[in-house]
């Protein structure tokens, strides 16, 4: 993202349009941009409208003093994880005997204590998150949230309740 002053407050009684995640933000995937056609933006959409519809905002077409822009982004991100292996016995290089499979210690297993190693390893793992963005055309002013999608219902009570506390800071343009 461009580096942008901060949006401090919201006026009420202004037009605003729903725009593309890529025409605010750069490096978003075919994947981010499509993500706005989703059941659950479309979802996020209609509570973000309803908070700024109710504090006289209309949608309109063009010619807007807002942009707002909500997607997902899926990124493949490496965790490390601490993993410990039991090799062999320390004396005798047999592995460790299963007493509860029968097995005696021998030729083929041994009883004495089992040398382990700890190591680590990279696990992919997706990182999915939900943006909203809104950006003010005049000064280009932006607020950003990025939240984890795992809770939905608290991501919409988050960004309504901080778009509401942005209405009553009434940020002049």
């Amino acid at each position: 993202m461009t580096p942008a002053l901060v949006l401090l407050g919201l006026e009420e009684d202004r037009r605003f349009r729903w725009v593309p995640p890529d025409s605010l933000l750069r490096g978003l995937t075919s994947d981010d941009v499509a993500s706005v056609g989703s059941p659950t933006v479309l979802g996020l959409r209609e509570s973000v409208e309803t908070v700024v519809t109710a504090n006289g905002w209309r949608l309109v077409p063009d010619s807007a003093d807002y942009e707002i822009a909500i997607f997902t982004v899926a990124r493949t991100e490496l965790r490390r994880e601490t993993r410990t292996e039991q090799a062999v016995t320390a004396t005798t290089g047999l592995p460790r005997c299963d007493e509860s499979k029968g097995q005696r210690a021998g030729s083929t297993c041994s009883n004495n204590p089992v040398s382990s190693r700890s190591y680590e390893v990279g696990v992919p793992l997706t990182v999915r998150n939900v943006f909203h963005v809104v950006r003010r055309r005049a000064d280009g002013a932006v607020r950003v949230w990025v939240n984890p999608d795992g809770n939905l219902p608290a991501v919409e009570a988050t960004v309504a309740r901080d778009l509401l506390r942005l209405f009553l800071s009434r940020d002049p343009e």
